[in-house]
């Protein structure tokens, strides 16, 4: 049984994250945070290039909190 269990946890745990690894940033002088999907509504009030970047640059970027919308 315990085997099983084993079993089942690595193949569960190599799957796929539910894809948090992306994240979108608005590049202006003033944002300083990141989103999780983009039609969230503080991305949605950016009027300059929306990228899609990795968490770990966006937090090399500057862009260190999620967005309030999204939490």
């Amino acid at each position: 049984m315990k085997v099983l269990f084993t079993s089942i946890f690595i193949v569960l745990s190599s799957l796929p994250k539910n894809n948090t690894d992306s994240v979108y940033i608005c590049i202006s002088k003033t944002a300083s945070k990141y989103h999780l999907t983009t039609n969230c509504r503080g991305l949605n009030q950016c009027t300059h290039e929306v990228r899609k970047v990795s968490l770990k640059e966006a937090n090399e970027l500057g862009y260190k909190e999620l967005c309030g919308w999204e939490k």
